[in-house]
């Protein structure tokens, strides 16, 4: 077989003095501590103060970015990997998500976001049911708010047909 790499930016916001949403990215989501435990630093101990020290965790997820962004028709989940920096003094900000296919809306979501860290960054790990999706290409439009301040960002995947062998069930 054959092994490849390819590169591919995203972006967790810094502080700033107004609401920041970070890039949405398409991820793989593990489990790597049981609910309800602490996130550990980099180390593996606890983070000082609150702040989560990995940008990739979300309470007992753990995401990996996937370079390829394409899925076979029939995955029943895309999980998504989302940070959002409201301050330290500020409240707990809301998210929402579309999903959109040719400009069209085909799904919403209203996820519940954790608690902000002592920083004031939230990060948020979810996936979104997509078994239902037929192929093609599909932006995720991620709206993040606080009060009357709001954030953009959007990402893309695509949803690749099944081979007739698979449809059949003649392949996993």
């Amino acid at each position: 077989g054959h092994v490849g790499a390819r590169r591919s930016a995203f972006e967790i916001p810094t502080p700033a003095p107004a609401l920041s949403l970070g890039s949405v990215a398409i991820v793989r989501a593990d489990e790597v501590s049981p609910p309800g435990a602490e996130a550990p630093g980099p180390s593996g101990e606890p983070a000082a103060g609150g702040i989560t020290s990995d940008p990739l965790r979300a309470g007992h997820l753990k995401a990996t970015p996937l370079l390829g962004r394409s899925f076979p028709e029939g995955t029943p989940a895309v999980s998504l990997l989302l940070s959002l920096y409201a301050g330290p003094a500020a409240g707990r900000p809301a998210v929402e998500l579309e999903f959109r296919r040719d400009g069209q809306t085909v799904a919403h979501a209203t996820p519940d976001l954790p608690a902000p860290d002592a920083g004031g960054r939230v990060t948020f790990v979810g996936s979104f049911p997509t078994g239902s999706l037929g192929p093609g290409r599909y932006e995720v439009w991620a709206r993040g708010r606080l009060g009357d301040v709001e954030a953009t960002e959007a990402t893309a995947f695509t949803i690749t047909p099944r081979t007739p062998l698979a449809r059949a069930g003649l392949l996993a």
